[in-house]
């Protein structure tokens, strides 16, 4: 990290550089920000390069020097079109085709199909080099609905060629999991009741055991739609541990290690 920390900043020619005193103003593309440097801290602009000196050998001098070497790096990326990776295309395989009708787009490969519907603030092109997503509006709304629309749109791509998967381990004595019927899944772990999940359409569940952990068992969830795959393993996940059993204290329990109150976990 410390040598990383000498290294000097290279500034693009779309970004102008103004230091002024103790101020530093970076100018872009995108917009305009300013920081405030520190009396430990020299910055240098020469040839398109920005160098750092420290004036102080302190310990507070140093972590200020790797503070505002981060921030200046950030600002010049928030300026310029670096960090905006929304404007690139999404590259589309040769197995996957793409359809859209006015407000709806429709992603098919060989692991399946999916639909998307698009907003009003979001224009999708698709051309030789892939899918680009852009804004009709400039508002915070659009700005944060394009990235969405991008990142799920790049999910269905890569679902469609190969489904997305989690695999959850169970184990414990006496705990297992059954596939009831066609899309319900039941576990079992230790209470009078079972909990029931109902399987979300376009998800498959598997059951296998584990050739490592003794006694434990592995739920493999699968789908083309990651965000049903994501949602139904969290909430398998989410399933509550068995409560401990609380015996209130008797006078035969004084001769045992507990005091109080004598509790009980399962397994």
């Amino acid at each position: 990290m410390s040598c990383i920390r000498k290294l000097s900043i290279k500034v693009p020619k779309q970004v102008n550089i103004e230091i002024k005193k103790n101020l530093i103003q970076v100018v872009g593309p995108e917009g305009h920000l300013t920081l405030k440097i520190p009396k430990e801290i020299n910055i240098i602009f020469k040839n398109r390069l920005i160098t750092f000196e420290k004036t102080y050998e302190t310990k507070l001098a140093s972590e200020k020097y790797g503070l505002i070497r981060t921030k200046l790096a950030k600002m010049i990326r928030g300026v310029y079109n670096i960090s905006h990776l929304g404007k690139l295309p999404i590259k589309v395989p040769k197995q996957v085709n793409i359809e859209i009708k006015k407000k709806l787009i429709q992603v098919v490969g060989p692991e399946g199909k999916l639909t998307l519907k698009i907003p009003k603030e979001i224009n999708i092109i698709l051309n030789r080099c892939g899918i680009t997503v852009s804004k009709t509006e400039k508002t915070k709304g659009a700005h944060t609905k394009s990235k969405v629309i991008r990142k799920r749109l790049r999910n269905m791509i890569r679902g469609v060629r190969k489904k997305f998967e989690h695999k959850l381990l169970m184990y414990g004595i006496s705990y297992f999991a059954r596939c009831w019927g066609t899309n319900q899944v039941r576990l079992y772990i230790g209470f009078t009741n079972t909990f029931t999940y109902t399987i979300p359409e376009g998800i498959q569940v598997f059951l296998a055991d584990h050739k490592l952990v003794w006694d434990g068992k592995i739920i493999i969830i699968k789908g083309c739609d990651k965000e049903k795959v994501d949602l139904f393993a969290s909430r398998v996940l989410a399933t509550p541990p068995p409560v401990p059993v609380v015996v209130p204290f008797r006078s035969d329990m004084v001769n045992s290690t507990y005091t109080g109150m004598f509790t009980h976990r399962y397994a």
